[in-house]
């Protein structure tokens, strides 16, 4: 019950300080195919974007307030029938590596992989999802939220 006392303040406070709400979810609206290292791949498809701080042209999420934010990533990828390739993602915040998705090589399966990040954000940094190595050839599967990146905020300092 304390917990939940504490947790009701929390919400009060922040609704009687006129936070802002910021979060964002968007999908790959197409497959890509054999993306290079280095790419930062563009969820061009939004779902959710309060707050507009993620441009769904370039990929990447700008926060808008000093705080605590949490990222996810899923990624697919179709059954591929080259005997040996990899697929390695990170979830970058300011160029450090936050988060990290690898597919393997697999060939008979879908391949869906994700990975979860909480992180403190002050304005203008910001996160996106960007390729690092591939072996062989990859696709990221789009469409129909068979890959996806989205965020809020948890709370403002």
């Amino acid at each position: 019950m304390a917990l939940e006392s504490k947790h009701f303040s929390s919400l009060k406070s922040t609704c009687e300080a006129g936070q802002k709400s910021v979060a964002f979810m968007a999908q790959l609206s197409a497959s890509i195919v054999n993306p290079v290292q280095g790419h930062v791949i563009v969820f061009d498809q939004t779902i959710t974007n309060e707050g507009a701080a993620y441009n769904n042209v370039h990929g990447i999420f700008t926060a808008p307030l000093n705080g605590t934010y949490e990222f996810s990533l899923i990624v697919s990828s179709p059954p591929n029938p080259s005997i040996y390739h990899e697929f390695h993602l990170f979830l970058m915040k300011n160029n450090v590596q936050i988060g990290y998705v690898f597919l393997d090589h697999n060939t008979q399966f879908w391949l869906r992989r994700g990975t979860t990040a909480i992180v403190h954000l002050k304005p203008t940094d910001e996160v996106w999802v960007q390729v690092d190595r591939v072996v062989g050839d990859h696709e990221i599967a789009g469409c129909c939220f068979h890959s996806h990146f989205g965020g809020f905020l948890i709370h403002a300092d």
